[in-house]
């Protein structure tokens, strides 16, 4: 009911996230109003009163949308991979049209000099040179990694 759904379209309609993000992030939102609640208790000696919902975190969440809806009455486009590249366009007085095709450039050149080497090799690059970035691994592969054992995330019974 946020709208949330709306903002990721393709093909054929809206796409679900892969997990129940919107039910993590109301749980972390809560927590935090909780703690929250708790320490201004305790200074104040007042008891709080929390009212947390579901459709307001969410919407606080897409804030790009809902202050671009709110403040013009029409949604933007559903997003895609390139959202943020847009916004960089009106910093910099490009025409959406101009930067859309320098954009195009820059982006065949970056992924003709990806395609030189394996993904494991630009890993490795990349911390080295304290980039954050890294291969789209397959769940598969991220447990491979060892990272989720190390991190105890997951457990063996």
């Amino acid at each position: 009911t946020s709208g949330f759904m709306s903002t990721i379209v393709r093909g054929d309609g809206p796409i679900r996230t892969g997990g129940p993000v919107l039910d993590y992030a109301i749980g972390m939102h809560a927590t935090a109003a909780v703690l929250a609640a708790v320490l201004m208790q305790q200074q104040t000696g007042e008891p709080q009163h929390l009212d947390i919902a579901m459709q307001d975190v969410t919407m606080l969440l897409m804030n790009r949308h809902t202050h671009i809806t709110a403040t013009t009455g029409t949604p933007p486009q559903p997003g895609s991979n390139r959202d943020a590249a847009m916004g960089l366009a009106a910093q910099v007085s490009w025409s959406d049209r101009e930067f859309s095709q320098r954009n195009d450039k820059l982006e065949q050149l970056v992924e003709a000099r990806l395609m030189e080497k394996p993904s494991q090799a630009w890993d490795e690059i990349f911390q080295r040179e304290g980039v954050v970035a890294g291969a789209v691994r397959s769940m598969k592969e991220v447990l491979e990694t060892g990272q989720p054992e190390a991190r105890r995330l997951l457990s063996k019974r």
